[in-house]
């Protein structure tokens, strides 16, 4: 090969080379580019609670089919539903003991521990624990249910007025005794407040419409053993009522009611579906809006942690649909109440009030505060019979 030829070739292979190069650093450029802009997409398509992790602390378990966990997990759902959570965002711990301060903070602490950054405590008994974690952590935001601690800082508590729900309860089931004899079972009875004006507004509801009724109860001390409401429930049959009502956890008591043929008054969730053939109607929680506005407000910045104790008027308690057992003047002296209730013209503990032990309590024309019901009522209404 001539000399001119070799540098002929030479320079075409360089040429060829250098084209090469190009095409491969504009196909790299094209690349980069592309993935810049997939990155800048995804990033714009990402959701304000993608990265959310939840944490919810159960006495019982998020499976269960029925009673007060039922109804919380239910509200946690309609949150999830709400704000498009992935079910990996929100970690349960179920089955933790009420009375087991050890068991409660293990809890939190792993919910801690999986980036969870709000935690839910749904128990009365977890407010100690939950007090001291708050404390423990300051950039975790914590609401607790039912009890009645809180920092102002990033622990607030949260409750309803179960108390009207139930005493519309107590209307359906005064109509419907044909014995005067009603049934309740109690978790605590007067040792703690919530089950005291639980019990106390049912029996006042009963009274509103049966001067003759008496509600007999019988005291678990506890909150869900279905061992203890069926036999509490069954010495209530025993005792001659036809209708038991209750405000603890599980159905059990209104399946009692269903095997020895009379009626029933359930809570935290409807029922029927347990006991269709005995159960008139059910007090129900509705916690999706709390969980859902609680969850938005803190992504936000804009929780304000003040304590939540919202009635019937914001949607946070309500009675199921009457059933076809209910006496046919249920209906229409159930719906005054209510429109009482959500008018704000009218509340269940209201004015001079007597208690089984003749003592009064309260004055002519004033209610009783959000916080004297929720944590000091500690007596039993006139009409109440402690079974034991």
């Amino acid at each position: 090969m001539s000399r001119m030829k070799l540098i002929k070739s030479t320079i075409a292979l360089f040429v060829m080379s250098s084209m090469m190069f190009t095409m491969a650093c504009s196909n790299n450029t094209n690349n980069e580019q592309q993935n810049n802009n997939t990155t800048t997409k995804v990033e714009e398509e990402k959701g304000p609670y993608d990265d959310l992790k939840i944490g919810v602390v159960n006495i019982g378990s998020s499976t269960d089919s029925s009673g007060y966990t039922f109804a919380h997990t239910n509200g946690i759902k309609g949150m999830m539903s709400a704000l498009n959570l992935r079910n990996d965002q929100v970690i349960y711990k179920d089955n933790v003991p009420d009375d087991a301060p050890d068991t409660i903070r293990d809890a939190i602490k792993n919910c801690i521990n999986k980036g969870c950054k709000i935690i839910f405590t749904t128990s009365y008994g977890f407010q100690e624990v939950t007090y001291e974690m708050a404390e423990k952590y300051p950039s975790v935001y914590f609401s607790h249910c039912s009890g009645k601690m809180s920092n102002g800082k990033n622990m607030n508590r949260y409750f309803g007025r179960i108390y009207q729900p139930f005493y519309l309860a107590g209307i359906a089931a005064g109509l419907k005794t044909k014995t005067d004899k009603i049934g309740f079972v109690s978790a605590f009875g007067t040792a703690v407040s919530e089950s005291a004006y639980c019990l106390n507004a049912f029996a006042m509801g009963v009274e509103s419409v049966n001067k003759k009724a008496k509600v007999i109860t019988r005291v678990i001390n506890c909150w869900d053993d279905e061992k203890k409401e069926r036999t509490a429930a069954e010495k209530l049959v025993k005792a001659g009522v036809d209708v038991i009502g209750q405000d603890t956890d599980s159905s059990m008591p209104q399946k009692v009611a269903e095997e020895n043929n009379i009626y029933g008054v359930g809570y935290n969730n409807d029922m029927r579906k347990d006991a269709p053939n005995a159960t008139l109607v059910s007090v129900i929680w509705n916690w999706e809006k709390y969980y859902t506005d609680t969850v938005k407000d803190i992504c936000a910045d804009n929780w304000d942690v003040q304590n939540y104790y919202g009635g019937l008027k914001e949607g946070i308690v309500d009675i199921t649909e009457l059933s076809e057992l209910n006496d046919k003047k249920a209906e229409k002296k159930i719906k005054d109440v209510v429109k009482m209730f959500n008018e704000g013209t009218w509340d269940v503990f209201n004015g001079k009030i007597v208690t089984n032990t003749g003592k009064t309590i309260g004055e002519n024309n004033v209610a009783l505060s959000g916080d004297e019901i929720q944590f000091n009522i500690n007596w039993l209404y006139k009409n109440i019979k402690v079974d034991k």
